[in-house]
């Protein structure tokens, strides 16, 4: 999938991966550790890699096939790599199916969210973090 340069392969192979269920997680979490140059960073078919990994692994997630290992590389993507807050609820969904902690992460916080609500934002990634660093 990391090699894939149009959505309709980047679907089709997502779907494959999540086909192998608890296998294929530590593929999507290397698709969404990638490094990718600054100038592609924002390129569509790069956007639509993280969308898929994000989606495969919250799709996961709901069946209760998921691992531990995901919270750093799901908090990190919300904290650095994200394009835009509404793109950080699948995640956020993902972490709160993970952890059972409900830190008010939702579509109703991304939507009244402004620059002055980044600490209460920070404040929920940390709950996630604290929660992971107990367990790990």
């Amino acid at each position: 999938m990391m090699e894939a340069d149009d959505n309709e392969q980047i679907r089709f192979i997502s779907a494959e991966i999540m086909d192998q269920g608890g296998d294929g997680i530590p593929i999507l979490l290397a698709i969404l550790s990638r490094d990718v140059p600054p100038d592609r960073r924002l390129s569509l078919i790069e956007l639509s890699k993280d969308g898929a990994a994000l989606t495969r692994l919250n799709d996961l997630a709901v069946k209760g096939v998921y691992t531990i290992h995901e919270i750093p590389v799901l908090l990190e993507y919300m904290d650095a790599k994200m394009v835009n807050l509404q793109a950080s609820l699948i995640p956020a969904d993902t972490l709160q199916r993970i952890t059972g902690l409900d830190v008010g992460y939702n579509s109703q916080f991304v939507s009244g969210f402004s620059k002055e609500l980044e600490p209460k934002r920070q404040k929920m990634l940390s709950a996630w973090r604290a929660w992971y660093d107990d367990r790990r």
